[in-house]
């Protein structure tokens, strides 16, 4: 009683019939459910249990973990709001390694280049390469990639049917926890 007096009175029922099964016979319980703190604060509980019999089979204590999942559960959300927003995007984005390897391109990449993600993943940005650009322009595009910094402008890039596009474009590193480039993103509009 004093645990179920913790779990939001709308998810109680659950808790309470999944610990009934447990002791009745019907193995382990993992769910998810609310708790409330002494506060009013919800919380999100992740919780594994199974109930310990004697000898004979009758059920003598329950054991298990609770955990707190609320944060995680959190930043699942955001990330995958995240990628949504990436996917859903007009404008093309590209994600590479630090070598320049192709990882990731959103749809609005394949509409407008013409190239399917199977295409480009795993290969170098230079597919694009129209020759409108100088080697000296990548050249400075790199230098300021290298040092961490940003680069904006524009340039003409090549389509997968070989027709030249006018894109304006950022591309930035992508900081790693511990301040290293771990890759590398580009969002263009054409």
């Amino acid at each position: 009683e004093a645990f179920l007096a913790f779990v939001h009175p709308d998810d109680r029922a659950r808790v309470q019939a999944a610990e009934r099964a447990a002791v009745s016979g019907a193995g382990d319980y993992v769910l998810d459910y609310r708790a409330v703190r002494p506060d009013g604060r919800v919380r999100l509980i992740h919780d594994e249990g199974e109930a310990i019999r004697d000898p004979s089979g009758e059920p003598v204590r329950m054991v298990g973990t609770v955990q707190d999942i609320t944060e995680r559960v959190a930043a699942a959300g955001e990330r995958a709001r995240l990628a949504a927003a990436v996917e859903q995007t007009s404008d093309s984005v590209v994600v590479t390694d630090p070598a320049g390897t192709i990882e990731y391109v959103n749809p609005a990449f394949e509409r407008i280049s013409g190239y399917r993600a199977a295409d480009v993943i795993g290969r170098n940005p230079r597919i694009l390469k129209s020759g409108r650009q100088s080697i000296g322009f990548y050249r400075a595009l790199w230098h300021r990639l290298t040092r961490g910094l940003s680069w904006s402008g524009r340039f003409f890039n090549r389509r997968a049917d070989g027709t030249l596009y006018e894109v304006e474009a950022t591309v930035s590193p992508i900081l790693g926890a511990d301040g290293e480039v771990s890759g590398y993103i580009a969002v263009e509009r054409d």
